[in-house]
Formats: structure tokens, sequence, C-alpha cells
């Protein structure tokens, strides 16, 4: 009788890890059938286009203590949106996030983005603000005053989701990185 529980248990291991290997096996079955997924365009292993991104800091020079913006170009490819940087009513999606990971810096401004669209999303059954094609972020910063001349790099990253009408990534976070240099 031991024996006859030992072969099921064995066997519905081997099955569940038939399985795993199945949906983890770079969309194997996905790939095969005629689901949306199978006909987004992928790039760099994701089945979503990737968020391209120039950061640009005015000016390139200060002093320890002035205030300089640093200002986020994007573009997202065809036909695929990021929600919007403001809070979309409780049941919205997450908003984007801009995160700089510097102790040195202090935002001295809000967050600020270009002008968003509207459009109905299938996911959430409601007309929701986005980024289609290409976007800004920019926010102002000061450095504290204490802070050695130089060229100093400013860290961060954007957290955002790339969707379509019927589909969206999970959360990606994109880091970047600039250089400003601390004057006297």
């Amino acid at each position: 009788m031991g024996s006859k529980v030992t072969d099921i248990f064995n066997l519905r291991k081997t099955l569940f890890f038939i399985l795993i290997w199945l949906f983890s096996s770079n969309g194997l079955l996905f790939a095969q059938t005629n689901s949306p997924l199978s006909r987004l365009d992928i790039k760099n292993g994701s089945r979503f286009p990737e968020l391209e991104i120039f950061v640009e800091i005015i000016p390139k020079q200060v002093k320890p203590g002035s205030r300089f913006t640093l200002k986020i170009w994007g573009r997202i490819g065809n036909g695929f949106y990021i929600y919007s940087i403001a809070s979309q009513g409780e049941f919205g999606p997450e908003p984007t996030v801009l995160v700089i990971n510097s102790p040195y810096l202090k935002a001295v401004s809000e967050l600020l983005e270009s002008d968003p669209v509207i459009v109905d999303d299938e996911a959430f059954g409601v007309p929701l603000e986005v980024h289609k094609n290409d976007f800004t972020l920019q926010q102002d910063f000061v450095f504290n005053t204490h802070q050695a001349k130089g060229s100093f790099k400013i860290s961060g990253s954007i957290l955002y989701q790339i969707c379509n009408k019927k589909i969206c990534s999970f959360p990606i976070n994109r880091d970047f990185d600039a250089t400003i240099q601390i004057t006297d």
C-alpha cells in the first residue's frame, strides 16, 4: 500500500515539474497558440517594447545648494503606453514613479509630466491618463550645501508598466544615471 501512495506522489510531482517547465520555457505554450501575447513585438526577451529614455540636467553645472532640473525624455513603441504619474482612483493602475537614489539631493518641486492623453483601458474598464509615444518627466532638486565640488553621478529609476489596450507588463524598474558638475 505504501508503494502505491509513493507512486501517486511521484507521478504528481513529475506532472507538476512538467507544467512548470512548459510555462517557463520562454512562453512555449503561448508561442504555439493564437494568443494576443504571441503577436506582440519581442525585444530583449520581453513581449513589450523597451522604454527608451534620455536624461538631461539643466544647468549642467551648479553650486552646492543651487537648484537644478532633472528632465527625462521617454519614448514608447507604437500601440503601447505607460500610465500617468497621477493617481487614477482606488481601483486604477499604479502611477508611474520617479525614484532618485542619492542622499545628497533634496526634491524642491513636485514631479511634473507632459500632458497625458486619455485612453479607454480595457483591462481596467475605464478611461485612464497615459503617455503614448514621446513624453517627459521633470523635477527640481538641490544638493546639500556641504557637497564637495567635482563631478557627481545622479542615479535613479522609473517604475512603470507598459500596456496596450488589452494587456500590461508587470511593473518594470528602468535604471538611469546622469552626471552633474558641482562648482564653487
